[in-house]
């Protein structure tokens, strides 16, 4: 059945959820369309996708659960074979959602190197870089599999020091440590799924549930499937309490919306041991689990669940709570406002970071690509066609990402956009090092393939701060985010600092001026330039030949015989 075109956006709803007809009203008022889909019958709310078959009445005639026929989590991708017809419509309606900008055939930058089996061979020049050696034993014999590296005392004073794994401590990593060696082997339906798995270490004989160790698992199915992940879990303490009762949690969350899916349970046998070793082979699943059905657990700030693996009810807690029945509150403030917290170790929270987000709190944000603009030109920085936490990087002109206007003709250039923007693959095509280049409206990057592969760019999105009172002498404040942000001073020629406090026009005759460059802030005397060492060591010098020369001056003055001759 087709609507006749003046019956669209006529402010009467004539399609089922106003899936069309009603679109561009929903644009005019400023509604996020692909967000606030489903349409209340006979009422102006519009609801998100989550509402849907959620056994809620969201709606004021419950239109949300009609057609759900006890279906929970209706508009799953990979249950679209199952729906009715009025269901399909509607998940149809609401998963429709714009092809998204892709890297899959991108030029990474910085390239990746292999390392060379030779660590002490210098690539560049073929040099052999020699290091000072402690003593003539291999490594694995100092350190016992641990990694044996080098403390810098001071100046050309050096030690060793052993970094231990997990499983041994030490001076020379000597000790085993008491652990539990966990191996697990995860697989799931091939869905875009992404999952948090948190593996937890817990004591099981009171109400508090106190965590020993954690251990943290992003999983998608696209690239870890079947793989074995190895984990150590340790104890608080050293010789551990063999009276108590040991096990191990693993909890699943849906790393997108931080849904809890499931758990399972482990039960540490022969507590006795020093070291335990288990195995366990998890399938994910798709959905999460349902709430049971004759649980007597009285679960205060949570919900009463049952294991995967065992017919046992435990109480799954909200963020920020704890406890066998969640009746512990958690201190939750170290974790980032988009996370959830689980539990605490050592007064310092376990937290599970949303999707893009890692770092022990979450507060650090995964990219794949950086895009650094300088004196309003643009440099490619960062390009990595996967999420990568660590990268070292370096801007030089060859990572510049150069103006249209200096790479097509007059006669192209003088094309309507929609024209122009057809020619764009030239560029790329002509010189295969051109890694990106921008015109006024987009950034585009060079393919493998030599393609160009554009987005839109925002040249007038501003960093400036909002009140530049941080910066001083004439310096401009940028800042990363609009609220709660990082600060950056930008310093006016001759000024320098965090903040641009110093003037640096010419030698000044100050002590400031002639050695601040020089200066190791966090650093003791020992660990200063020779530069600094001889200025202190001369001021010391001065400081206690004046010292000297005002007290002699004191004893011979406070003579009175002495003040008559020099009043004479």
């Amino acid at each position: 059945m087709c609507l006749p075109a003046d019956q669209v956006t006529n402010g009467i709803v004539s399609c089922f959820v106003a899936s069309s007809d009603e679109f561009q009203n929903h644009q005019v008022n400023n509604i996020t369309f692909q967000t606030y889909r489903f349409r209340c019958w006979n009422d102006t709310k519009c609801k998100e996708q989550e509402n849907l078959c959620n056994e809620n009445e969201d709606c004021p005639m419950y239109d949300n659960e009609l057609f759900c026929d006890n279906h929970p989590q209706l508009c799953h991708d990979f249950d679209f074979g199952n729906l009715i017809d009025m269901q399909y419509i509607s998940c149809q309606i609401i998963n429709t959602h714009d092809i998204s900008f892709s890297l899959e055939t991108a030029v990474i930058y910085p390239p990746t190197y292999t390392i060379p089996n030779n660590p002490t061979e210098n690539p560049i020049n073929n040099k052999m870089i020699e290091a000072p050696l402690v003593k003539s034993f291999s490594q694995p014999e100092i350190c016992n599999s641990g990694l044996y590296v080098y403390h810098r005392l001071g100046i050309d004073n050096y030690t060793s020091i052993c970094f231990c794994p997990p499983n041994y401590y030490g001076d020379r990593c000597q000790y085993q440590n008491q652990r539990v060696s966990l191996t697990l082997v995860l697989a799931s339906v091939d869905q875009p799924i992404v999952y948090a798995i948190v593996v937890t270490l817990m004591e099981d004989d009171n109400d508090t549930q106190e965590i020993h160790s954690h251990h943290q698992i992003t999983y998608e199915s696209k690239y870890y499937c079947g793989q074995t992940v190895n984990i150590y879990l340790l104890y608080t303490t050293r010789e551990k309490n063999n009276s108590k009762n040991y096990s191990i949690c693993i909890d699943v969350f849906n790393k997108d919306s931080l849904t809890y899916l499931t758990s399972w349970h482990l039960t540490i046998p022969f507590i006795f041991l020093p070291v335990n070793r288990m195995s366990a082979f998890l399938t994910l699943p798709i959905s999460g689990t349902l709430d049971p059905e004759n649980c007597t657990l009285q679960c205060y700030k949570g919900t009463c669940m049952k294991y995967h693996n065992e017919e046992r009810f435990f109480c799954q807690c909200n963020s920020g709570w704890s406890g066998a029945q969640c009746h512990i509150p958690i201190d939750c403030s170290m974790c980032a406002s988009n996370s959830i917290c689980i539990g605490s170790i050592r007064n310092r929270s376990v937290c599970v970071c949303p999707y893009g987000k890692f770092g022990s709190f979450c507060r650090l944000q995964l990219f794949r690509m950086v895009i650094v603009k300088i004196d309003n030109r643009y440099y490619l920085a960062v390009l990595r066609k996967l999420l990568s936490s660590n990268i070292v990087t370096s801007i030089s002109p060859a990572q510049r990402c150069v103006p249209i206007h200096e790479l097509l003709p007059t006669k192209l250039l003088s094309l309507p956009r929609i024209q122009r923007l057809k020619s764009y693959h030239i560029p790329c095509q002509h010189d295969f090092n051109l890694q990106c280049f921008v015109d006024e409206f987009y950034m585009c990057l060079c393919t493998e393939e030599h393609h160009s592969n554009c987005f839109p760019l925002e040249h007038s999105q501003a960093f400036a701060c909002k009140d530049n009172v941080y910066c001083e002498n004439g310096g401009t404040c940028l800042q990363d985010q609009r609220i709660c942000g990082e600060m950056l001073c930008v310093c006016v020629d001759c000024f320098s600092g965090s903040r641009c406090q110093f003037y640096a026009k010419g030698i000044g005759l100050t002590l400031d001026d002639l050695l601040r460059y020089e200066i190791r802030p966090n650093n003791t005397l020992n660990d200063q330039s020779l530069v600094i060492k001889l200025s202190a060591t001369l001021i010391m010098i001065i400081f206690l030949i004046g010292t000297v020369n005002g007290f002699l001056s004191y004893l011979v003055f406070h003579d009175r015989d002495s003040r008559k001759y020099v009043n004479h």
